[in-house]
């Protein structure tokens, strides 16, 4: 949501500048060719391609880091993604309550 938030500005600006429609196809092809990479293993060749520009850079020494930070960073989103559902549940009792908490 806060990528969302920083970017939105941007991205509108884009499509005033070139076009609503042609940032919407452009908005397709991106997200169609992101869909069909989670049918790959992508994330093994996202740390491929991470441990090949560290090495290339002589700064291979950051690996354990950098992996270590996005092992961490994943673990807290998870923790908050569930805490936060938890909280629409209690809160929310209807039957769209995970849909308002969504919005």
């Amino acid at each position: 949501y806060g990528t969302s938030a920083v970017l939105g500005t941007y991205v509108a600006s884009l499509g005033d500048r070139y076009g609503h429609r042609r940032c919407v196809m452009t908005y397709g092809v991106v997200y169609s060719i992101s869909c069909i990479t989670m049918h790959s293993d992508s994330l093994q060749m996202l740390m491929a391609w991470a441990v090949a520009e560290a090495t290339a850079c002589g700064r291979r020494e950051m690996l354990p880091q950098l992996f270590g930070a996005a092992t961490f960073a994943n673990a807290v989103a998870a923790v908050v993604a569930g805490l936060v559902g938890q909280v629409v549940v209690y809160t929310l009792t209807n039957e769209r309550g995970s849909v308002d908490g969504a919005v």
